[in-house]
């Protein structure tokens, strides 16, 4: 499954997501699996499970998120 929005995106606790992710935010609550790229601030909340590669802006990590992913980090001057 491939994801592009311009605002938010949302995964809640039952949600499972294999694929591709662009988006401005992000807050998740189920597992993803795949590439992550966020231009603004990612969200993991207790409970969320995240694999692959990331790139972010912000990282939020809520105490019991889960996080194996390879991740880098960009200034909001790259404009990625």
């Amino acid at each position: 499954m491939d994801i592009s929005a311009y605002n938010k995106v949302i995964l809640g606790k039952e949600a499972h997501v294999n694929g591709k992710v662009l988006c401005a935010n992000a807050d998740i609550e189920g597992t993803f699996k795949g590439e992550l790229t966020v231009s603004g601030i990612l969200t993991l909340k207790t409970g969320s499970n995240v694999e692959g590669e990331v790139q972010v802006q912000k990282l939020i990590v809520e105490s019991g998120a889960i996080f194996n992913a390879n991740c880098s980090m960009h200034s909001a001057d790259d404009g990625v």
